[in-house]
């Protein structure tokens, strides 16, 4: 709703105005989750999602439906399984994708960067939680490349990487996003040469709090060396 969306500038705007700041970040920048990844259903919220169902799909606010009925002349709601509609799909891509690209130009024009973390590559983005984000007007893109959230091994890593870069091409930094909590020190190390290697431009880390434990500070510290010290 456009109350919404005018609140998000502004906030995007308060952080852009700061002097000093080099750049604004973006985070849950999407709908909610229309599918978990495969073990957040399993032990986390303790759900199955064998396909799309009502209640785990997001966007049918009023004056949403009614920009729809305006494009096309019907109601998402007219459909059987509007989650299966390209057109319904295709919108909601949209109605984030121009919000977040207002907010970049408006982010540029005070000579500021926009970085936002997004979902891992660009089609698991679009159908679970509706992020075009390679069509997105960003400085630095990071992809949350969290494989444990999908009950994926380290290989499935390179595999994200390498998709989200064929859609962008590097018009932007590709910052591989780590979840540390999951993974041990040398598996750590293991993500960073896997996503650096298969293209990305550098890698981060959540959360901070995790990097204390179990050596894996001692493993960014390595990283570091090897790729920026060099």
């Amino acid at each position: 709703m456009p109350e919404a969306r005018q609140y998000m500038k502004n906030k995007a705007a308060s952080f852009a105005a700061l002097k000093g700041l080099a750049s604004v970040h973006l985070d849950f920048i999407r709908y909610n989750d229309a599918a978990l990844g495969r073990r957040l259903q399993q032990y986390k919220f303790k759900i199955q999602q064998d396909t799309y169902r009502a209640e785990y799909d997001f966007g049918y606010h009023p004056l949403a439906i009614e920009k729809f009925k305006k494009i096309f002349g019907y109601s998402p709601l007219d459909l059987q399984a509007p989650w299966m509609s390209p057109e319904w799909l295709q919108f909601r891509l949209n109605e984030v994708t121009s919000l977040v690209n207002e907010i970049a130009d408006e982010t540029h024009a005070t000579g500021k960067q926009l970085s936002a973390a997004v979902f891992p590559f660009p089609t698991r983005a679009r159908m679970t939680v509706y992020q075009d984000w390679p069509t997105w007007k960003l400085d630095i893109v990071c992809p949350m490349n969290y494989q444990s959230f999908y009950s994926e091994g380290l290989g499935w890593i390179p595999f994200s990487v390498e998709n989200g870069l064929r859609e962008t091409f590097h018009k932007n930094k590709y910052v591989s996003s780590l979840f540390v909590s999951d993974i041990s020190a040398e598996e750590l190390y293991e993500a960073a040469k896997l996503s650096i290697e298969a293209g990305a431009d550098g890698v981060n880390f959540f959360n901070a709090r995790a990097l204390l434990k179990d050596g894996k500070l001692e493993t960014v510290k390595r990283i570091n060396k090897e790729y920026n010290l060099q």
